[in-house]
């Protein structure tokens, strides 16, 4: 067993079964992934996300503000 896998090996074992929880195992009519794919493209999670894409894109805008003021000063 490679060094990787020793320290790493449970970190792995656990992102496989969820990877297999998340695409493979039935919900009902639908896998878990399934589900969320169905959630996000209802108009209230289309608003959501475009509510909080403006939001970000905002702040985001501020702090490229502050901090080239606060560079512009050295």
């Amino acid at each position: 067993m490679g060094p990787f896998l020793k320290q790493h090996g449970l970190t792995l074992a656990i992102s496989l079964v969820g990877i297999y929880l998340l695409f493979f195992l039935s919900l009902g009519t639908h896998t878990f992934a399934g589900h969320m794919l169905r959630i996000a493209r209802t108009p209230e999670a289309q608003e959501l996300g475009e509510e909080l894409y403006e939001t970000l894109a905002s702040a985001t805008h501020s702090v490229k503000q502050r901090l080239r003021a606060g560079a512009s000063d050295y």
